[in-house]
């Protein structure tokens, strides 16, 4: 007897739990916001934290906590958030001003841009679940730790 391990379908929206799993090795904060499980069963919202920097002239070590918006993957690149820090106490160039998002109409987060160009990339890719996953996660991660100043979100001074 073979053992397969079930892998989502290519169109299955949101993450699933073998991707949860694989990437909470790397991730160990990763958690499934639970009143966004969507009808399949995948996580739509998840909640991480990253290290990224504090801005592209302050190289300190920040620990953003993040809202990402699984819901439309692996058709279209998810949408991050910072939860943590605050909008006053953000630097960071690719991060956005504060705004309200439907699935936390209650709470103001700021939009994480990962390149202007990178959606258009993301949605030309092969259509494997896994590698659209490991892109995104170490686009998002990359941009975080190398703000870039010549595609900003955020106006600072």
């Amino acid at each position: 007897m073979t053992l397969m391990t079930s892998q989502a379908p290519w169109s299955d929206p949101g993450l699933s739990l073998p991707e949860m799993k694989h990437l909470k090795i790397q991730y160990p904060s990763l958690k499934t916001v639970r009143s966004h499980i969507l009808p399949n069963g995948n996580s739509g919202i998840v909640t991480i934290s990253m290290l990224g920097v504090k801005s592209h002239t302050d190289d300190t070590t920040v620990k953003y906590d993040l809202i990402i918006d699984f819901r439309r993957f692996p058709v279209s690149p998810p949408s991050a958030y910072v939860r943590h820090p605050s909008d006053p106490d953000i630097r960071h160039v690719n991060i956005g001003e504060r705004t309200r998002v439907s699935f936390a109409p209650r709470a103001e987060i700021c939009w994480v841009c990962v390149g202007g160009k990178f959606p258009e990339q993301f949605e030309s890719y092969a259509r494997d679940r896994k590698f659209r996953l490991a892109t995104y996660i170490q686009q998002l991660q990359y941009t975080l730790r190398n703000p870039n100043p010549m595609d900003c979100a955020r106006h600072t001074s």
